[in-house]
This record gives C-alpha cells, sequence and structure tokens, in this order.
C-alpha cells in the first residue's frame, strides 16, 4: 500500500493518520455521551430497570466489549461533555489522544468543586500540546502538578498513598539486624518520632549508644509495652537502669535430645580429675591402664 511513498510521505501519512484517529475516537466519545443524555432524561429517567446500565448494554453490543468496558467508555464520554469540555475541543480537533485524555480524566476524577474544575480544564487546553511527548509517569506528575495547585484536597497522589499506608518487619536475620519500613498518617509518624526521642533521651550521659542506635532499642521497648528505655551505662546505681521488656519478654526455646542432656564424661578429662590431676601439658599423675588402652586405640579408618 505504501511501498511507493518515499520516507518523509510515510511520515506525513502516519501523522495524518494519528490525527484522523484522535478526531474519530472524539467522535465516538461524542455519540456516547449523546446517547447517554438521551438514556437518561425524558420518559426513561422513570423506568424501573438501570438506565445507565442500559446504555451501557447497547454501547457494549455497538462495540463488541464487555459490559464493565463500555461503562468505563461512558463515563469518559461523559466527563468530556459536562468536566473537560476545552479538552475535549482539543481531542476533536485531533490536537491530543486517546490515551492522554484518559490520563487527565484520571487524575481530575476527584475534583469536585466547579470553578477548580473549568480552571484545572483551561490549564490542561493551554499546556497539553506544549508539553510535547512525555511518557505517562511524566504527564502524569504534570497534571498532578496543576490539580494540586488548583485544588490540593482532590490530588489523586494523595489519596492513594494513603491507601497504601502499612507497616512491615523484615525477616533477613543474618547481619544482626531487622530492616523495618513502611507508610503511615503524618500524625502517626509525627507521635511515634517524638516518642522514640524522648524515650532514647531517658538514659543517663554515661549510655554507650548514640542516639539513633537509642532510638532503634526504644521501638523494641516501646513494641514490649515499655515506656522508658533501660540505660546501658553498667553502673549500679544508675537510676535509668530499668526493664524496659526487651528481655524480659523474649523467651528462648532449644529442641535437643534427652541423650544430649546427659553426655558421656571424656575418660581422659575425667581420669585426671579423679586423681586431683593438674591440666596442665606434661604435668600430673601417670595415666592408668585404662586412659592408656584409650589413648592407643586405633582410629576408626
Amino acid at each position: 500500500m505504501f511501498e511507493s511513498l518515499d520516507d518523509g510521505a510515510l511520515i506525513d501519512v502516519i501523522a495524518a493518520e494519528a490525527r484522523a484517529s484522535a478526531v474519530s475516537d472524539a467522535r465516538k466519545y461524542g455519540a456516547i455521551a449523546e446517547l447517554e443524555r438521551r438514556r437518561n432524561t425524558g420518559e426513561r429517567a422513570y423506568w424501573a430497570c438501570d438506565d445507565w446500565d442500559g446504555a451501557a448494554a447497547e454501547v457494549a453490543a455497538a462495540l463488541n466489549i464487555g459490559h464493565g468496558r463500555a461503562s468505563g467508555e461512558m463515563d469518559l464520554a461523559v466527563t468530556l461533555r459536562d468536566r473537560l469540555p476545552k479538552v475535549a475541543a482539543l481531542f476533536l480537533a485531533g490536537d491530543v489522544n486517546a490515551r492522554r485524555v484518559w490520563l487527565i480524566d484520571q487524575r481530575t476524577r476527584l475534583v469536585t468543586d466547579a470553578d477548580a474544575l473549568a480552571a484545572i480544564d483551561t490549564a490542561m487546553a493551554e499546556y497539553i500540546t506544549a508539553w510535547g511527548p512525555l511518557s505517562e509517569y511524566k504527564l502524569t506528575q504534570a497534571i498532578d502538578v496543576w490539580v494540586d495547585a488548583i485544588d490540593p484536597g482532590a490530588l489523586r497522589r494523595t489519596r492513594e498513598s494513603v491507601r497504601s499506608r502499612d507497616f512491615n518487619v523484615g525477616d533477613d536475620r543474618k547481619t544482626g539486624t531487622v530492616p523495618v519500613w513502611g507508610q503511615l498518617f503524618p500524625t502517626d509518624a509525627a507521635l511515634l518520632g517524638k516518642r522514640l526521642d524522648a524515650m532514647a533521651r531517658m538514659v543517663c550521659d554515661d549510655d554507650p549508644r548514640t542516639l539513633p542506635q537509642r532510638r532503634a532499642d526504644a521501638l523494641g521497648a516501646l513494641a514490649a509495652g515499655s515506656t522508658s528505655l533501660s540505660c546501658q551505662c553498667g553502673r549500679s546505681d544508675c537510676s535509668a537502669a530499668v526493664d524496659d521488656g526487651r528481655a524480659s519478654s523474649i523467651v528462648v526455646h532449644i529442641v535437643a535430645e534427652q541423650e544430649s542432656l546427659q553426655p558421656e564424661r571424656d575418660p581422659l578429662l575425667a581420669e585426671s580429675l579423679s586423681h586431683g590431676a593438674e591440666l596442665r601439658p606434661g604435668v600430673g599423675r601417670a595415666p592408668n591402664d585404662a586412659v592408656v588402652a584409650e589413648r592407643n586405640r586405633p582410629p576408626p579408618f
């Protein structure tokens, strides 16, 4: 089909078809939005069945897609019609593709204030083409900058971060320490930081640990149910040398055979001790016949 075209002509065809594809997508969403309007007004508004689902079923049949996907297409169509009309105009002109329009929709979905939404629509229409070929990640960041500036409470990144909060304790004990990490509410993080700082400063000046080390140990004491950190200065008269629960809360279980608790005595060591010999090389009583026989026993291989 394109064998007769030179490289420049091929590039022109690619650009033209991309623009035509964007225009076609925009017209498709415009038609979907009009169908949604017709199905949700007039007599149908009082029908017993769900008018949105009914329209989605028609869209699904027309596009040969599933019902859930069709409902999503309707969401985007209504957004372009009612929430982002200036972005929709660029879309219809072929200046922005469907993927970028979808990203703008997703990152601005939490904006509910009409004035804020209008301002964001204006900003997106002004800058979306000037940003050039950004990756989706960078484009998402650029959109979030405007949302944060105009309506900070609707920043989707903030909501996503809150939903992903957690706290993890690692299990790699090979190095003597275990990593911990997580995400907390800012208020919870501030409370935890102040508590660890206060506990780390309860010890006396002779404690050999650094402040970061004491903060780490304070977290263990806090987990043990204590509100204080035991000082490690080693002085018997230190008032801060209290039980912080870190040692007393740990129980070590040793699994062993019964025979290992009653080992056989070494005959050489037993004979020497029974005669009061000093355990020094070349010093002690002469060994008896049993000891000599034990020493002269040939190896088992």
